[in-house]
């Protein structure tokens, strides 16, 4: 992540925060007030329906927490994983049989 102060437009630091980072912006004092921008925005409708689910295996106390999520045309998936092991490949495949079929 870069932090860049708006007023030069200059890098004045560079954050490290993992492998797939997403957009991060914050401007201090962007908005006067806290009503101010919000007479345009609207209710999140099927986009804010997410599903949580938490996965461990059996004796782990290490979890995985999925979110499914619907963006319009789009659906997401979205894991947080912990515990594997770096630059290896994995595969997550979601199921509703507890063996792993379907």
């Amino acid at each position: 992540m870069a932090a860049i102060d708006t007023s030069t437009n200059q890098v004045i630091a560079a954050i490290p925060n993992g492998q797939a980072a997403q957009a991060l912006v914050y401007i201090p004092q962007a908005v006067p007030t806290e009503t101010a921008g919000v007479e345009n925005l609207e209710a999140l409708g099927i986009a804010g329906a997410a599903v949580h689910l938490k996965l461990a295996a059996a004796g782990r106390s290490m979890s995985t927490t999925v979110s499914l999520f619907d963006q319009g045309l789009t659906q997401m998936l979205q894991a947080a994983v912990t515990g594997l092991e770096p630059d290896k490949p994995y595969v997550l495949a979601l199921t509703s049989n507890s063996d792993g079929t379907g």
